[in-house]
């Protein structure tokens, strides 16, 4: 997460500030325990380096150890957790969500390309090899959508109403 929220722009102080509220809830001390690591990724500290988000291979290929829970949605999350994230995301077909779902362990690139198209009708989506990559063109879509006069028309399929740049992982 922390290098995906650098790739979509967040600066490194505004970074600090998301993580410590995510961490407080918890009861962690974000300040002993973790602002290190936000300021490595954004190379203030250690090595000095600033590094890049991941790419979808490089997420896919990560091997979740039990209780992890970041990763791509469809290469990590087995097929009954994923059904009910993609209902949870807004898509109602079954027909659909079947269609993901039965590729998504040979081909997540192409099951998320599926769920960006659903999620944003009428767009011209192309293979996702990057999360950041999803978050970009799922802001522009809706820049555009909500641009008065656009091309973009009303959504015409059966549960693909709804905005997101994809769910809590990064996606893939």
């Amino acid at each position: 997460y922390g290098l995906f929220i650098k790739g979509i722009g967040v600066s490194l102080e505004g970074s600090l500030e998301f993580w410590r509220n995510e961490f407080n809830q918890t009861g962690r001390d974000f300040d002993k325990d973790y602002a290190y690591n936000v300021r490595h990724n954004y190379g203030t500290v250690g090595k000095r380096t600033s590094y890049s988000p991941y790419s979808c291979i490089k997420i896919q290929n990560t091997d979740l150890k039990a209780g992890e829970t970041h990763g791509c949605p469809f290469k990590h999350v087995d097929a009954n957790n994923l059904r009910l994230m993609l209902r949870d995301a807004g898509i109602d077909n079954s027909n659909l969500i079947n269609s993901i779902v039965s590729i998504a362990p040979t081909q997540p690139n192409e099951a998320c390309r599926m769920y960006f198209e659903l999620k944003h009708p009428n767009s011209l989506p192309s293979l996702m090899l990057h999360p950041n990559k999803f978050f970009d063109k799922s802001m522009d879509y809706y820049q555009e959508k909500d641009k008065p006069n656009n091309n973009i028309k009303p959504d015409q399929t059966e549960g693909a109403a709804g905005a997101g740049a994809g769910g809590g992982t990064g996606t893939g």
